[in-house]
């Protein structure tokens, strides 16, 4: 697994203190649910494996670590979702037509993701909600409401 490669010591403290808080609850957590927007790849060190972006990628690529073939905890206990919010004219986000503005569930198997037909199982125990710090109200703001909507 790739993380940052960090070129000091501040630099890692920097991103560190942003992202700590979402690291420290997907260690624990028995699901993790994001909304971020997907990474293209830098082909360095800079993107996490599950071309998550910024401090939300960090986290979830922690958590993807737990699981095999990576970690020591089964594959089938692995339950991240992520809602790709990425804006379709910024350059910074990965445009994947198969995961752009729905849910998708990370393959431990693969590697990748695994686009849902319809929203994740809806949370409960512990878990982690994770994600950007701005999202498209009528997309990434909308699917966090439908999915956390009464029953």
């Amino acid at each position: 697994a790739r993380y940052p490669n960090y070129a000091s010591l501040a630099a890692f403290d920097r991103d560190w203190r942003k992202s700590r808080r979402n690291v420290l609850q997907v260690l624990c957590a028995d699901a993790v649910y994001a909304v971020a927007y997907r990474a293209p790849s830098a082909g360095d060190s800079q993107t996490a494996t599950c071309d998550v972006g910024g401090g939300t990628g960090y986290a979830c690529q922690c958590y993807i670590n737990r699981f095999q073939p990576l970690g020591p905890e089964a594959a089938a206990s692995c339950r991240l979702y992520l809602y790709d919010d990425g804006a379709p004219e910024w350059a910074g986000c990965l445009k994947d037509a198969r995961t752009h503005r729905r849910w998708s569930a990370w393959d431990p198997a693969s590697q990748a993701w695994a686009p849902l037909d319809g929203p994740p199982p809806r949370p409960e125990g512990v878990y982690a909600g994770i994600g950007s710090t701005r999202l498209h109200p009528d997309f990434g703001d909308a699917a966090i409401r439908a999915l956390m909507a009464p029953v």
